[in-house]
């Protein structure tokens, strides 16, 4: 894992922007306590990554990735807009504070990435890793069971990207980008009631759905966790 010390100044400054970020988002916060702001899953996870795999060329990757996400489901869904133009002062400047931080963040992790050098292995395609993808693809499935099963919705499409990714990519940064994921989404889906449409097995398709979601989340992040841990006995092939 190495220290602190193995970070680059880039790499540090795209750290710095995810605080900021951080703390933008906890400004909005402090306006609707009531609920955990899905925003900050993503940037604890991307500074999580940061930290965890400093030596690895790519772990910059995860906050390119959160963020990305975050102004994906901002813009598309309204709320970033909304938030950047408001009226309320402590909403107003948390949204520009979180966006500050995550562009300079952005910025930060795409320099880190084109001038550091690869040392990192690969990982073995283990049966975690196959599971972890399988999971993100049940997930997927399941999403877009609740929506008529379109797969082109933007959230089927972030996990079957992922899932196809990780056979392929196998760098130990995509493995924790789908352990943020599914976290996040596993918290939504257990705080906001979906989990409610388990009670009506008369419903088949939500009933059938849930399932779906529910265990496919739980199966991508068990194992995307095992599959990340270190092994005494884990065969590791370099990176060519």
């Amino acid at each position: 894992m190495g220290s602190l010390a193995d970070m680059t100044r880039n790499a540090w400054i795209c750290l710095a922007g995810q605080v900021v970020a951080t703390i933008g988002i906890g400004l909005q916060w402090l306006n609707y306590p009531q609920a955990l702001p899905p925003g900050l899953l993503y940037v604890a996870g991307a500074i999580a990554i940061l930290l965890l795999e400093r030596r690895s060329r790519w772990a910059p990757m995860g906050a390119v990735a959160m963020s990305g996400w975050i102004f994906l489901g901002g813009l598309s869904g309204g709320p970033l807009i909304k938030g950047l133009t408001s009226t309320k002062d402590i909403v107003l400047i948390g949204n520009w504070v979180m966006v500050a931080g995550l562009v300079v963040s952005v910025i930060a992790a795409v320099v880190a990435m084109a001038t550091a050098r690869p040392t990192e292995p690969n990982l073995e395609r283990s049966t975690p890793v196959v599971v972890t993808s399988v999971g993100l693809l049940v997930f997927a499935i399941g999403n877009a069971m609740i929506f008529g099963l379109k797969l082109e919705r933007p959230i089927a499409i972030v996990f079957i990207v992922m899932a196809l990714l990780i056979p392929v990519v196998r760098h130990r940064f995509m493995i924790m980008i789908s352990i943020v994921m599914s976290a996040a989404f596993l918290e939504g889906l257990l705080s906001q009631g979906g989990v409610a449409r388990l009670g009506t097995p008369s419903e088949v398709v939500d009933f059938g759905a849930t399932l779906l979601m529910l265990g496919g989340l739980t199966a991508a992040l068990i194992a995307g966790i095992i599959a990340v841990l270190p092994r005494r006995a884990a065969r590791l092939e370099t990176s060519r």
